[in-house]
């Protein structure tokens, strides 16, 4: 199973959990209104039932943001790599500057070329097999790296 299908599953399981507890309190409030629980009962019953109630909700948005909260990252370090492309093309070396500051460290010129580390995220596309990539790289340590 996956883990977009684990998780909608999780999420479905919570939401069927609040429809039972929905049923419940149906039923409790029936059962007060034709005198089979005193008012006193009714109240803790309801009290306590509504308790379990808020913590699936909680837990449902928890997940839904716990959820969101890994997109949005995913989403700038895909938008990151876009505009690799455009500012390798750019004449503006200060933007390039910025741009490999974000990209890695431990910057050094070796034998007339530039050689640093990749960080993560990067780090990941840098150790791709050449064939998945369009620039150059032998590692997360970049020597004769270019953008494709």
């Amino acid at each position: 199973m996956g883990k977009t299908q684990s998780s909608e599953s999780f999420a479905q399981n919570l939401k069927d959990k609040i429809s039972v507890i929905d049923g419940k309190l149906e039923r409790l409030m029936a059962a007060y209104l034709e005198n089979a629980v005193s008012l006193p009962e009714y109240q803790e019953n309801k009290n306590n039932i509504i308790q379990q109630k808020q913590i699936l909700k909680d837990k449902i948005a928890a997940f839904e943001q716990k959820r969101d909260n890994w997109f949005e990252p995913a989403i700038r370090f895909v938008n990151e790599i876009k505009s690799a492309k455009i500012l390798a093309k750019s004449r503006n070396l200060e933007e390039k500057k910025d741009f490999l500051k974000k990209l890695g460290s431990n910057f050094q010129i070796l034998n007339q070329k530039l050689v640093f580390d990749f960080k993560n995220p990067i780090k990941i596309l840098a150790d791709a097999e050449p064939r998945q990539r369009r620039g150059e790289a032998e590692n997360s340590s970049c020597i004769n790296w270019r953008w494709g």
